[in-house]
């Protein structure tokens, strides 16, 4: 266990139904062993389930310790991202399951879907932090925007560029300049061969 990749777990028992809110905002809720009867979850805010009064429940997050002071965090992607490609493209969705965001897409060899959402103008950003895998015919692009009018000029960061995702979840940390006013953030997708292709987000954070 290193610093940039610890686990928090709470072990529970005795009763029926469950429900956790008010971790620490740098935790990434991650899991619950063994499978409950039932789960409804907002990972950014709360877990909530039921289960058997005879069974030991353990719930896990995901966080790094290095980077503690999150200033704006999406684990849930439950909200305000919406499509901002390109119409002609065949198909694409981005759907959660309240813990981890699925963006996909398919169409032509090298066709992206890219999906927006607001930030509520984030100042003195140091760092961001995104949590993914995908499949190798797949590419992803981050990229966050700052509010001083039309045009590239206002792209305060990108990823070097379209980069291939691990199959296993794996926390991509960037450096930022923290002199920027964050206010937009994209996720985009590509597929390579035009085959089904899907990047799974489990969380996206900005570090001040």
């Amino acid at each position: 266990m290193t610093l940039d990749s610890v686990e928090y777990a709470l072990s529970l028992s005795g009763a029926t139904a469950y429900s956790i809110r008010e971790w620490p905002n740098y935790w990434s809720y991650e899991s619950i062993s063994p499978s409950p009867s039932s789960v409804l979850v907002n990972a950014d805010e709360w877990v909530n389930f039921t289960g058997s009064v005879d069974i030991n429940y353990t719930v896990r997050w995901k966080a790094s310790d290095l980077y503690q002071n999150v200033v704006w965090k999406d684990d849930s992607f439950m909200q305000g991202w919406t499509f901002t490609g390109r119409t002609t493209l065949s198909s694409h969705s981005f759907i959660t399951d309240g813990d981890v965001g699925n963006l996909s897409l398919s169409g032509k060899i090298n066709d992206w879907a890219n999906y927006q959402k607001t930030l509520p103008s984030l100042t003195g950003c140091t760092r961001l932090m995104i949590r993914l895998k995908g499949g190798s015919n797949t590419r992803f692009l981050v990229q966050l925007w700052e509010d001083i009018g039309m045009g590239w000029e206002g792209r305060a960061f990108t990823t070097p560029t379209w980069l291939k995702p691990t199959t296993d979840y794996t926390t991509y940390v960037y450096p930022m300049t923290g002199n920027a006013t964050l206010t937009l953030a994209w996720l985009s997708v590509m597929t390579t061969d035009g085959a089904p292709a899907t990047i799974y987000f489990d969380y996206m954070m900005i570090v001040g």
